[in-house]
């Protein structure tokens, strides 16, 4: 039914306990995930991936899923 699945991270509790349930639709349906994480940083140009971030795409990873990050 889904093929790409976008999960939005805020960093909050919510979010990080929506992990799990998210890993499980996507292996239901077969999709991939991207993972979409909007910070402000103040600062323009060195653009750097949050360590937490990576665990996350890791984490999907290990479970057999694709995953992107925006």
């Amino acid at each position: 039914m889904f093929k790409t699945i976008l999960f939005p991270l805020d960093h909050s509790r919510s979010c990080f306990e929506a992990i799990t349930k998210v890993i499980e639709l996507a292996i239901t349906h077969k999709s991939s995930l991207m993972l979409l994480s909007v910070s402000e940083t103040g600062v323009l140009g060195k653009i750097e991936i949050d360590p937490v971030l990576l665990q996350i795409k890791e984490q999907i990873s290990n479970a057999g899923i694709s995953c992107e990050i925006l």
